[in-house]
């Protein structure tokens, strides 16, 4: 499935480029498959410098939630440091 997606992916990547943001970091919401996809497809189209993974708000929420500040500080230390 994913080879099928790949060419709507990498078109809709390529579009929010275009808006002119800056390609130093990226962050990954979901630190373990959709880190994994996305580093794939940036090492080998070079979008960005650095992606930085985040845990899901959907795993947060529905696994994690007594954990919740804990998360909340691992997104404002990955905000402050890129």
């Amino acid at each position: 499935m994913t080879k099928q997606l790949n060419p709507f992916i990498l078109s809709s990547i390529n579009k929010q480029l275009l808006f002119g943001i800056d390609r130093k970091t990226a962050y990954c919401l979901g630190a373990s498959e959709n880190y994994k996809f996305l580093s794939t497809l940036n090492a080998e189209h070079r979008f960005f410098e650095n992606i930085i993974p985040l845990a899901h708000p959907r795993f947060i929420m529905q696994y994690k939630r007594k954990n919740l500040n804990k998360y909340l500080d691992q997104y404002i230390e990955a905000f402050h440091h890129s």
